[in-house]
């Protein structure tokens, strides 16, 4: 570069220095200035010019005042009635961000306006709900919450409008709306999310903490939500024995900065699925799948730094956005995997808000796991006990997999040691049994499976298959889905009628199947719940009448002595055709416990027409001479 071009430069430089040093001096907006806090997080109102006048107020009564600060727009003070404490009221500030509050009738608006509230009337802060309005269309993409103790920022709670339906959380005093039915009001349908931070006093900078991010996907574009996932962010350094359910410990939360709080990882993430796809306005809670993921990676993601101007001080969150979080989840390092697959309702608890049909509701979270037996950091609640499969892996992995088994024609939890479930609670708190699974030689894969009635210490059977042709489908979701709903419950289901069909056939077996399991003929059930009713109908006629054949066999087989048999012919023929039909029993059991029902189906006939053959009448006692 020659003297004239950098005299060209240096001159351009110059020119243009005065006009950037303007643009970076640029003040804050109004609304931000007014509402500025203290590096600690400090924000009070008794320190406003107008907090005489509003001190003065009565509950309904309010005036508007009009900000200082350069620019400076509408604000309106009013004195509120309390939702939570009726008995009280609190003064409200509320300031008009986007300039569209009319000064002759002010009325605020929730796309871009701000409130603030103090609940006890005494200068100090509670809470702030911010609306934002991101891309102009003058209704709300984003609620901030801002929880404050001793007027002090301590926690903060997000929601995002991803598909722009209007719809995120519901607030009380300007605080969200809690209690447990409360939350199927917020926006768990669709695509959406929310997210907690907590506020470093120490750098004046959000932290992730607890359900960061709570992400509702619709995949199908259909409104509901076919996936949803949570992560929880927590303290490397905390206590899981003290605290086990860290990531909702409020009080905590909302206490004063630890120094633990410093390093947040991402210790769980809940990963459900809508496996059958049926999920409906009618019903839109509808998860089958579940993943829960216990370990730890720094929370500190790619994408996860999410900045608005239109957001007060501070502005950045750090919250991984919706199309991320399936990336990070489907690679998580587990240190340990619980599944869950949901068979059915539970009829020992409301899980829902539905006060038509409470039983068979569905939690809006998704499916997670259980705090029962091989408890989980982080698992959620209130959780579903029975109709519900449990499975739990040991082994760290960053890799999800899921595999078919043909023996019980389910899903599974590829290097599951073990699974079970609770068989009941079908519309009422009826037991009826338990199912268990277990992964013997260590392959990865279930090869035993035993049987328990309600009560029951010992399996009333056990199948064990160790050559299973297991599929596996690792993490391809869309084809283990479409297997599953296309092939394996169909073919479950037409199995299970025919076996039902054929022991249902057998006369003076008199089936003692409960009346709620009738429940699989309901519009309502779904086919792969239909298919799990008809799993137990046909177990319970398979126990009754294998039970009914062998007490024929027991009473026919070794109850005579040598002599009576030999001047006996038709007691011998009675013992061989008892011995005939335990062999037959035999081999039944070990076609039922490989899942080969076809094959079952003329056996059980011959295996019953042996049996009825077996007369009563010679089966009493001879004595051994």
């Amino acid at each position: 570069m020659n003297h004239v071009s950098r005299a060209i430069v240096w001159g351009l430089v110059i020119l243009l220095l005065p006009a950037a040093l303007a643009l970076a001096a640029e003040p804050e907006p109004w609304w931000m200035r007014e509402t500025a806090m203290t590096r600690e997080g400090e924000l009070r109102m008794d320190d406003k010019p107008w907090w005489p006048r509003a001190q003065a107020l009565a509950v309904g009564e309010s005036f508007t005042v009009r900000s200082e600060f350069p620019g400076g727009g509408l604000m309106l003070i009013r004195r509120e009635q309390r939702q939570m404490a009726p008995d009280k009221s609190m003064i409200v500030w509320i300031l008009d961000d986007d300039g569209d509050m009319d000064p002759s009738s002010p009325e605020p608006d929730t796309d871009s306006d701000c409130y603030i509230a103090d609940y006890d009337g005494d200068g100090s802060v509670n809470r702030m709900l911010d609306t934002i309005d991101e891309d102009g269309d003058n209704d709300p993409d984003i609620m901030e919450f801002r929880y404050f103790v001793d007027s002090r920022l301590r926690v903060g709670l997000t929601a995002i409008d991803y598909d722009d339906d209007n719809h995120m959380k519901t607030a009380i005093d300007y605080q969200r709306l809690q209690g447990d039915d409360n939350y199927f009001l917020i926006d768990s349908y669709g695509n959406s999310q929310y997210y907690h931070q907590i506020y470093n006093p120490n750098s004046g900078e959000w932290v992730p903490a607890s359900e960061c991010p709570f992400t509702f996907i619709d995949t199908d574009d259909d409104g509901c939500s076919e996936i949803v996932l949570r992560f929880s962010a927590v303290p490397r350094e905390f206590d899981w024995t003290a605290e086990p359910d860290w990531a909702n410990r409020w009080p905590i939360h909302l206490g004063p900065w630890l120094d633990m709080m410093n390093e947040m990882g991402l210790l769980n993430i809940r990963y459900s699925f809508d496996v059958d796809g049926l999920a409906r306005p009618q019903q839109p809670h509808h998860y089958e799948m579940g993943f829960n993921l216990i370990g730890y990676v720094p929370y500190d993601f790619e994408g996860m730094e999410r900045h608005s101007p239109l957001r007060r001080p501070p502005q950045t969150h750090k919250a991984l956005p919706l199309e991320r979080v399936r990336a990070v989840a489907d690679r998580y390092p587990a240190d340990a995997t619980g599944f869950s697959f949901r068979e059915f309702s539970d009829g020992t608890i409301n899980l829902g808000y539905s006060k038509v049909d409470p039983e068979y509701d569905q939690r809006w979270e998704g499916i997670f796991w259980t705090w029962h037996r091989l408890p989980m950091q982080n698992s959620g609640g209130p959780n579903q006990y029975w109709n519900i499969r449990r499975e739990h892996s040991s082994k760290p992995t960053d890799r999800r997999s899921v595999y078919y088994s043909p023996v019980d024609r389910r899903l599974h939890l590829k290097d599951a040691e073990q699974g079970w479930m609770r068989v009941g609670a079908i519309q009422d708190k009826t037991p009826i049994g338990e199912w268990r699974m277990f992964d013997t030689d260590g392959d990865g894969y279930f090869d035993r499976w035993e049987w328990f009635e309600a009560g029951g210490t010992e399996p009333y059977r056990v199948a064990e298959v160790a050559d299973a042709a297991n599929r596996d489908f690792g993490d391809d979701y869309d084809a283990m889905f479409a297997f599953y709903n296309k092939v394996a419950v169909p073919e479950a289901t037409r199995l299970n009628e025919r076996l039902i069909e054929r022991l249902r056939g057998l006369e003076v077996l008199d089936a003692e199947i409960p009346a709620n399991l009738l429940a699989a003929d309901e519009p309502k059930i779904s086919p792969g719940e239909r298919r799990y009713l008809l799993d137990i109908q046909r177990e319970l006629l398979y126990r009754q009448f294998r039970r009914e054949a062998q007490r024929r066999a027991n009473a026919n087989m070794d109850n005579l002595d040598t002599r009576g048999l030999r001047g006996t012919p038709g007691l011998m023929a009675n013992s061989s055709r008892a011995f005939k039909v335990t062999m037959a029993l035999s081999r039944l059991d070990w076609l039922y416990g490989r899942g080969d029902f076809e094959a079952m189906l003329p056996l059980i006939e011959e295996t019953w027409a042996l049996a009825r053959q077996l007369d009563p009448a010679m089966s009493e006692t001879y004595p051994l001479q």
